[in-house]
């Protein structure tokens, strides 16, 4: 029997998922809960809105679908049932025309992915204009940095090999960030961490994330989050989930393998999720800080090169995905402003 069976960690908010009128999308199932790479999962929705294709749901929501959709789906194991859950949907239209600075903070994912993220948030967001900020990047500006944790960004834990941007004198410094390296203030901070940790404390012995274990990255990060909610009583940040793994394998064996079995690792990017969507989600933490679900939006199956150096990291389809995901929530903030 399948761990999962026992602890279906499904951690999507029952509010707070946003759509935009015209755009489609696919949300994946086994991006919702955790499942081996080898499962029987088989997945079912109700709603008014979107279309069943496998274990998948499109969703290309009209005009006269703006306003709130219940979903509601059912997961099985060769028939067995393992939870049913209830979301609501909103279903927004663009928003009107708008600029806005934001800055990208995160990990490898964001550093390689950023052109990605700037290319579809154009897109989607075509009524807006966004200027990306950061020290880092050529075409998209950010803050993305391989390997990083929110660790690294808060403690400063590798300061000759990848020093924080946003540490001086010792000590975690945002004002002197945006001082010293004469940034404008963001309107927006996107912050996608999180995988770091988890590859770190799990890959010790190759055993599960514990409750204390994500405490520790919660309370780290609380630490970055609210160092900029300090900084600008303006800005609001948006927190992105960490995204999962190819389907098939290939690359998890070619860079993990001898290290953490990729089922718990699916299995701890979850149990995270929940206690981070707990934490973060629709303002329970901070009315101006929410989360943003792209990764349940990314095809795990074509989103990945399942090549070397990409057990972790999608191929440009996965990061478009995330690109698409990502300007729904910025949409969302925008509806809001």
């Amino acid at each position: 029997m399948y761990p999962w069976m026992e602890l279906p960690y499904f951690a999507l908010p029952s509010t707070g998922l946003s759509l935009i009128v015209g755009q489609e999308v696919t949300i994946y199932g086994d991006a919702l809960i955790n499942v081996p790479i080898q499962n029987n999962l088989q997945v079912t929705y109700i709603s008014n809105i979107g279309t069943q294709s496998g274990n998948n749901i499109v969703i290309n929501p009209a005009a006269e679908n703006i306003g709130n959709h219940a979903l509601i789906m059912t997961f099985k194991n060769s028939g067995r049932l393992i939870t049913t859950q209830t979301i609501t949907m909103t279903v927004y239209n663009k928003a009107p025309a708008e600029t806005k600075k934001i800055l990208l903070i995160g990990n490898s994912l964001i550093e390689s992915g950023c052109t990605y993220y700037d290319t579809q948030i154009d897109r989607v967001l075509s009524n807006s204009t966004i200027t990306f900020l950061g020290t880092n990047g050529t075409i998209t500006r950010n803050e993305g940095r391989g390997g990083a944790t929110w660790n690294r960004f808060v403690n400063n834990d590798q300061p000759v090999t990848n020093p924080s941007p946003f540490f001086k004198a010792g000590v975690l410094n945002v004002p002197s960030y945006f001082l010293d390296n004469s940034i404008a203030n963001p309107d927006y901070v996107l912050i996608s961490l999180g995988l770091n940790d988890l590859l770190e404390f799990s890959a010790v012995g190759s055993d599960p994330v514990t409750a204390e274990e994500i405490t520790i990255i919660l309370n780290t990060a609380k630490i970055l989050i609210d160092a900029f909610l300090a900084f600008d009583a303006n800005l609001k940040i948006i927190l992105q989930i960490p995204s999962l793994t190819g389907t098939t394998g290939v690359a998890w064996a070619i860079d993990l393998g001898g290290v953490l079995d990729q089922d718990l690792f699916i299995e701890n990017v979850h149990k995270y999720w929940v206690a981070f969507i707990d934490e973060f989600a629709n303002g329970a933490y901070n009315s101006r800080v929410d989360c943003n679900y792209a990764p349940i939006f990314l095809n795990r199956t074509t989103g990945y090169a399942e090549i070397a150096n990409s057990s972790v990291h999608p191929n440009q389809s996965g990061y478009e995905q995330l690109g698409v995901g990502t300007a729904l929530a910025i949409n969302k903030l925008l509806k809001a402003d």
